[in-house]
């Protein structure tokens, strides 16, 4: 990798490494105990080749590539290479739990964030390279603790608002294509996983996630019409979401609480039960009774009577 420029070589030497570390978890170890050294001439230093000449490991070599290959304009055009690589690169960091390590990886951490980051739209808008790329990157994040969920809030407050934008887009599209197959659930599943898991483990992360999905300007009229709600004499038994517009994050996510495939359903209602902070009368006003019954039911409150949520 170190001896050429060359993208289709570097991708099919990538290629390669990520098969070995997906076949073979004997393999794991050494290539992330592995350093080499190379000298450089003029002629043969790759462009996207580290500047020390001291030894380095697959980590920070990949991750050097990885740099090279986002940079604008990403994804290129179609003969383009780089998302291929990207993609490998990101697939092989899931093989090796490289998200373990993001806490002091930060170079690492950092070149994920700025790949989330990327503008998801390119001009062809069927060209799918950047959002699987994005995608990739967020099967790393799976692994994370919740010290990575800090890092981002702390030093890449914009990384959040990516993860999100990402989420309703791939929410978006699974909805309008309806693909209730697993290729749909293979999309939404990995984000939904990492937005629940900072959540339940921080909850500076779940607060502005909340903030995101049901956002302050909102929420006098969600309370006002709360407060309607349990003035009515008679409790509707199949109550609608009471503040959900339709094109809003929200509710996409409550959609999902119908969706065939129960680990879409159930990490999704699991996300929307955090932001309800526990609460089984706020989740109910927030996403409705009958798509938060399968939830309801799961944390024990699924005989709920009328006066339950009033």
């Amino acid at each position: 990798m170190l001896k050429t420029s060359s993208i289709p070589l570097n991708t099919a030497l990538m290629r390669n490494i990520h098969n070995l570390a997906s076949s073979s978890a004997k393999a794991i170890q050494p290539l992330s105990d592995a350093r080499v050294t190379t000298q450089y001439t003029v002629t043969k230093k790759p462009d996207w080749a580290p500047q020390s000449t001291t030894e380095m490991s697959f980590l920070v070599i990949s991750q050097h590539l990885l740099e090279y290959c986002i940079k604008e304009p990403f994804p290129g055009d179609p003969e383009d290479l780089r998302s291929e690589i990207v993609q490998e690169i990101m697939r092989t960091y899931y093989a090796m739990r490289v998200g373990n390590e993001l806490e002091t990886k930060v170079e690492v951490f950092n070149s994920i964030c700025r790949l989330i980051a990327l503008p998801s739209t390119t001009v062809d808008e069927k060209d799918r390279r950047v959002l699987e790329s994005k995608g990739s990157a967020i099967s790393v994040l799976m692994d994370s603790g919740p010290g990575v969920a800090k890092r981002m809030l702390k030093e890449d407050a914009d990384s959040l608002s990516s993860l999100l934008d990402l989420l309703e887009t791939l929410i978006s599209e699974t909805l309008e294509s309806g693909r209730v197959d697993d290729a749909g659930a293979a999309s939404l599943t990995p984000i939904l996983v990492v937005l629940y898991k900072f959540c339940q483990t921080t909850n500076e992360f779940c607060v502005a996630v909340k903030e995101k999905v049901f956002p302050p300007e909102s929420e006098e009229h969600f309370h006002a019409l709360v407060q309607e709600e349990k003035a009515k004499s008679a409790k509707a038994a199949n109550m609608p979401p009471l503040d959900a517009p339709d094109g809003t994050l929200r509710s996409k996510l409550i959609k999902l609480l119908t969706w065939p495939q129960s680990h879409i359903k159930r990490f999704a209602g699991e996300l929307l039960w955090l932001l309800s902070g526990g609460d089984p009368q706020e989740f109910v006003y927030r996403v409705g009774m009958g798509n938060g019954m399968p939830i309801l039911g799961m944390k024990g409150f699924a005989q709920m009577p009328a006066h339950a949520y009033s």
